[in-house]
């Protein structure tokens, strides 16, 4: 697909969906970044048609989670109310990830350090009225980081190592000590501090 579109109106964007749908897989990450009104949510319809689904599709703004079933399911969640680990724990989002569910995700802002190295990354911003512009970044190999660390003792480890692993998981793979409620003994050359997801402790 082309990485700049221009959409004057809801059809377009949903069509930049149903387009879009034919790329992903089971595991793959779509994220969303644009404010209010930008039409992440049309463009979620698309995708959902373009898989062959027929469900009612909504903003899960107060949910924060919406699964609409498929092969694989198709996950959908508003990351607009998230503002940390905590939050963004008990959205399922990392069991969602490790399940090999498609998931699709407004508000990425909120979790930029969360997402996956290869997430298909959506900006859109508004040129008038009716009119977005659409703009999808390119993936290159290495160049973004799932999950910020600061490290004491470890070289920086690649991007994929790391996507598919929740908190827990991650403790229990590395040892190292996350600031959450499970707790592994370390030496001093081991510890691991997880900085906070939200862009603006970036």
């Amino acid at each position: 697909m082309e990485s700049t579109y221009r959409s004057e109106s809801v059809a377009m964007t949903e069509e930049y969906g149903r387009q879009l749908a034919k790329e992903l897989k089971s595991g793959s990450v779509v994220a969303f970044f644009g404010g209010m009104g930008m039409g992440k949510t049309q463009m979620v319809r698309g995708i959902a048609a373009g898989l062959g689904l027929h469900a009612e599709v909504s903003s899960p703004t107060f949910a924060l989670v919406h699964d609409y079933g498929g092969q694989p399911p198709l996950v959908h969640f508003d990351m607009y109310r998230v503002t940390g680990w905590e939050d963004l724990y008990s959205t399922g989002y990392f069991d969602y990830l490790d399940a090999g569910c498609i998931l699709v995700i407004e508000w990425a802002e909120n979790i930029q350090a969360a997402l996956p190295a290869d997430a298909v990354r959506i900006h859109i911003r508004q040129l008038d009225d009716s009119v977005r512009l659409i703009e999808r970044e390119q993936f290159v190999h290495g160049s973004a980081i799932t999950f910020v660390f600061l490290l004491v003792g470890f070289d920086r480890q690649s991007p994929g190592e790391f996507q598919s692993f929740g908190r827990h998981q991650l403790c229990r793979k590395f040892q190292e000590t996350i600031p959450c409620e499970c707790h592994h003994p370390l030496s001093g050359s081991q510890q691991i501090a997880l900085l906070p997801i939200t862009r603006r402790h970036l």
